[in-house]
């Protein structure tokens, strides 16, 4: 999360701790408790999660 807020999403490392179930990208939720389930412990055991408001370009919904 520091790393994010320093220095933007890098679309590069899209996939690398998640998976890609839909593709490369940046996934956002909204309910938090979804996040919550990719969320993972720092050094201290402390979890980090991001609000982001999320402007949408080019978007589709997978049913």
């Amino acid at each position: 999360a520091k790393a994010i807020s320093e220095q933007g999403f890098r679309r590069i490392l899209a996939g690398v701790n998640a998976g890609t179930a839909f593709g490369r990208g940046c996934y956002f939720a909204e309910a938090s408790s979804k996040s919550d389930e990719y969320a993972q412990p720092d050094s201290d055991g402390h979890f980090v999660m991001l609000l982001c408001r999320v402007v949408c370009g080019e978007m589709f919904r997978i049913t």
